[in-house]
């Protein structure tokens, strides 16, 4: 559970110091409030970490990532990135895994080098696969132009490479593919696109859906669009997705048939998708769902509305 907003101050002036942390993992696997001590590392701290950190049994290294990653979502306070950093050359997978994926919003220079060289470099496909996923918010700051030229533009070598390489493992080219495709004005995106929206292997299609919203090019709508109707829950989910990604208005009417799709996933999917898209229209319909829908759709359809209403004037929120 997400501690309270009024306790974080002194949850966080009460954090164990990493001696304490450590000697608590050598004891068993930690609390929550015992990890809290691998936040906001100091240089010698993480020394000390990197020393004791491979001698915690497989167990305890597996539950602290577990919990690290639990905290990175709830908590945006807390920064555990050198603790993480020394995680990634863990040698358990699993650890490996969790901490690129409890790096996903690390906005540390060094980052894009250090996920890049995870991927060239770690044998798991599934470690590669998810620090391809991670480097998501660093495409996105190279496309803003938030890193510097050099970095930006190995990491869009990189990501490309590592999509058209059909030697490679399917989910190490599909999470490529995601990743790079905010790089829209490079015409390799939409070849690429084409060619896996198009490709026999599982999971092709759904990844060009997926990056189809993340081009955020409208020419892509008729092809989402199309895919609303689609047998499969998989790619019905992504299309509704990716229509939220591209956030065109008049897809909302489709989005209304597949908020109410047998799937709750999809469901869920299309319910965000039209509070992504935004405006007093998406507001109304969301409402307007509420009033029927499953209990199991509520915090869904609340947050959208919430997100619905922030692209209005505040004064026409409360009518």
């Amino acid at each position: 559970m997400p501690l309270e907003p009024d306790r974080e101050d002194s949850a966080l002036a009460e954090a164990p110091s990493i001696e304490a942390t450590l000697e608590a993992c050598a004891r068993g696997e930690p609390t929550g409030s015992e990890v809290l001590g691998l936040a906001d590392l100091t240089r010698e701290d993480g020394r000390l970490l990197e020393e004791r950190w491979p001698t915690l049994s497989d167990a305890v290294r597996i539950a602290v990532t577990r919990l690290l990653l639990e905290l990175t979502e709830e908590r945006v306070d807390l920064h555990f990135g050198r603790a993480l950093r020394t995680m990634l050359t863990d040698a358990s997978p699993v650890v490996r895994q969790r901490a690129a994926a409890a790096l996903w919003e690390d906005e540390g220079s060094d980052l894009p080098d250090i996920l890049l060289r995870v991927i060239n470099e770690d044998p798991s496909q599934d470690v590669v696969a998810q620090a391809l996923e991670s480097l998501a918010a660093s495409a996105e700051r190279a496309v803003s132009g938030e890193l510097d030229e050099v970095t930006s533009e190995r990491l869009r070598w990189e990501l490309f490479r590592l999509a058209d390489d059909s030697v490679l493992e399917p989910l190490v080219r599909r999470r490529a593919l995601e990743t790079a495709a905010v790089f829209a004005d490079d015409p390799r995106v939409n070849q690429l696109i084409d060619t896996f929206f198009d490709g026999d292997e599982p999971g092709f299609q759904a990844s060009a859906l997926y990056a189809m919203g993340r081009t955020a090019d409208p020419r892509w709508l008729p092809r989402v669009s199309a895919e609303f109707a689609n047998e499969d829950a998989e790619l019905r989910f992504e299309a509704a997705r990716a229509a939220g990604d591209l956030g065109d208005i008049d897809t909302i009417p489709t989005l209304i048939d597949l908020a109410q799709d047998e799937d709750v996933e999809v469901r869920h999917a299309a319910i965000g998708a039209i509070g992504r898209i935004g405006g007093r229209e998406a507001a109304r319909v969301l409402r307007r769902l509420a009033e029927d829908a499953p209990e199991s759709d509520g915090d869904a359809i609340e947050d959208a509305i919430h997100e619905a209403n922030t692209s209005l004037d505040p004064l026409v929120l409360d009518r």
